[in-house]
């Protein structure tokens, strides 16, 4: 998914910001700092639904009062990062985007959010608009429930920005993986002057620049491919012959399941795991090479038995696993199991 953050061109916030994109950062700052007075205004009944069961029964109260206290102080401490699913509001061109003269970044949104970089991405929010005041009851314990109350409710009058809310336990600059930024939206006054600095930045990454235009018969904004840049990489993955049969996305670790139509022997092996890296991959991962993609059924079945084990070691020629990097295992499945298989089979 795609998310959009608007910037101005005002000097001194225009050259911290540049500074910061180019470094792969961007600031998660606290409730304190954000433009709206009414942020995480709410309600909440359950310090008196506490004391009246204290009355009854303490086993338990008393832990259950001083946890929701934490949460809700847990407001002063975290970080924010507001981003829209939009880069096409007219209104937040205006108020964050120097009047369309400014700039809108454009990040893919799950690459911005892995936790390889930094270790306090807590949750993610998709905004809910309305003037009513939320209030926390007894069934809102649930702690997604909770945060998208306490933290993922705006006014109405928000309702044009349609903002995702990254939230963080600390507010600070944040690391990401530099393929996390796929894009550079200009507004439709922006200078060529801006323009070209932001090539220039940005020349040695897989990026497109965007000018937004005004398109009156339609009365919308769009957006022009102004140019791209490809990275300049060690490795030339075009000259391999493959298809991923499977991706397996977690937090923390990827796994890829690779049909390799190419013989190689395992220093090619080794040279095509590090092109499939380069070109792919931004968090740690195992990769899965295959010389045909007849297991495709195979993949993820557990556990693997007799003739499917079989089939599946045989055509399993190649783990790379995320540590450590530079190590080839070559048919990781032709173990004592699989010899144990064969005999079995060889009884009938």
């Amino acid at each position: 998914m795609k998310v959009y953050k608007y910037r101005g061109v005002e000097s001194d916030i225009f050259k911290r910001d540049l500074k910061t994109f180019k470094k792969n950062q961007f600031f998660a700052p606290k409730f304190e700092m954000l433009n709206d007075p009414f942020e995480a205004n709410f309600k909440e009944n359950l310090s008196n639904l506490f004391d009246l069961l204290n009355s009854f029964v303490s086993i338990g109260i008393k832990e259950l009062k001083q946890q929701l206290q934490e949460v809700i102080d847990y407001k002063h401490k975290l970080g924010i990062l507001s981003l829209s699913k939009t880069c096409y509001s007219e209104q937040m061109w205006a108020y964050y985007a120097s009047s369309h003269k400014g700039y809108c970044i454009e990040y893919d949104l799950e690459k911005l959010k892995v936790k390889t970089k930094d270790s306090d991405y807590s949750n993610q929010l998709e905004i809910s608009y309305t003037d009513d005041i939320p209030t926390l009851g007894i069934e809102d314990l649930d702690n997604n429930l909770m945060l998208q109350k306490m933290y993922g409710i705006k006014k109405e009058k928000w309702k044009h920005e349609q903002e995702i809310r990254l939230i963080f336990n600390s507010s600070s600059l944040k690391n990401h993986h530099e393929s996390a930024i796929t894009g550079v939206y200009f507004g439709y006054l922006a200078s060529k002057r801006l323009i070209e600095v932001f090539k220039e930045a940005f020349k040695d990454r897989d990026i497109k620049f965007y000018q937004i235009t005004v398109n009156t018969h339609k009365n919308q904004l769009e957006e022009k491919l102004h140019f791209e840049f490809q990275k300049q990489r060690k490795f030339d993955i075009s000259k391999y012959d493959f298809e991923i049969l499977k991706y397996q996305n977690s937090t923390s670790l990827d796994n890829y399941y690779i049909y390799l139509k190419d013989t190689l022997n395992k220093n090619d092996l080794k040279k095509f795991v590090f092109a499939f890296r380069e070109r792919f991959c931004y968090k740690p991962n195992n990769i899965n090479i295959f010389n045909t993609d007849k297991i495709s059924d195979l993949i993820g079945v557990y556990p693997l038995k007799g003739a499917d084990y079989i089939r599946y070691a045989d055509a399993f020629i190649a783990a790379a696993y995320f540590s450590p990097e530079d190590f080839i295992h070559e048919y990781p499945y032709k173990d004592f199991y699989y010899k144990e298989q064969l005999d079995e089979i060889s009884k009938f």
